[in-house]
């Protein structure tokens, strides 16, 4: 599994990119840009879904990147927002093996890579997948057996409609999940009963949405990427089913990026 990153200079932080459309794309698919005017639904009702085909990207460590996928470039809009809180009941659970853990590569074997530090969380709605929703995402990652423990801190970030940069402002309480299970492999797997989603932290209608039954399948890539799979439920203002949403973390040093993965 491999994901697209960018990341700036700066101290440890990680931009967690989470998309809820597609499944993981072509070599580029999964880029989130602000370069170029996005082309996603923005409308309230979204009882279709979107078959979105995303397939495994290419996963690096350097300092930038740009995407050529044509269903991740996205717009930025320049106005600010700010809005009421968030709330979230959470629990983890997943795949649990034992193992070491520190800073390297993962994937088929080897030294379990440590992601704790700060990242950018994206998860992007299947209904307008070039506009993920951001969250800044602490981990802090345990060494259990071979494998490890996540500890997780999600932080709503602020977002105009249409925009991916802008302004990206904490909004409402963190989204705590404590004790995630990760197995040797670097797989890992944890759950979020109920999460509210304050309009200003939607970029694809500006309005209040509440979550339900958000199921997160993952994979460490290495020390500076995970990704992985969403499912779930949009309750209100609509029904509409998560399935085949993905998500992407990668690591932040200094300013959140322009441009980020939001798939594997």
């Amino acid at each position: 599994m491999m994901m697209h990153w960018v990341g700036h200079g700066g101290g440890r932080r990680w931009l967690l990119a989470v998309a809820l459309a597609g499944a993981c794309g072509g070599d580029d698919a999964g880029m989130v840009s602000s370069g170029s005017e996005g082309t996603g639904s923005t409308g309230t009702t979204g009882t279709s879904e979107t078959d979105s085909t995303s397939g495994p990207g290419s996963s690096s460590s350097s300092s930038s990147s740009t995407s050529t996928s044509e269903s991740s470039t996205v717009a930025d809009s320049s106005s600010s927002s700010e809005g009421t809180g968030a709330t979230s009941s959470t629990d983890g659970s997943g795949s649990s093996s034992g193992g070491s853990s520190s800073g390297g590569s993962t994937s088929g074997g080897g030294m379990l890579a440590d992601i704790s530090g700060d990242h950018l969380l994206a998860v992007a709605a299947q209904i307008d997948p070039n506009h993920p929703l951001q969250y800044l995402a602490t981990v802090v990652q345990t060494p259990d057996g071979d494998g490890a423990l996540l500890d997780l801190s999600l932080q709503q970030l602020t977002l105009d409609v249409g925009s991916t940069t802008s302004p990206r402002e904490p909004i409402g309480a963190p989204i705590v999940i404590d004790d995630v299970p990760v197995a040797a492999d670097g797989s890992f797997s944890f759950a979020i009963a109920g999460l509210d989603i304050p309009g200003e932290a939607n970029p694809i209608t500006g309005s209040d949405l509440t979550l339900s039954n958000l199921e997160f399948d993952g994979q460490i890539v290495d020390a500076d990427n995970w990704c992985g799979d969403l499912t779930g439920m949009v309750i209100a203002p609509l029904m509409l089913d998560l399935s085949g949403s993905t998500f992407a973390g990668s690591r932040v040093d200094g300013d959140l990026p322009l441009a980020f993965p939001s798939s594997c």
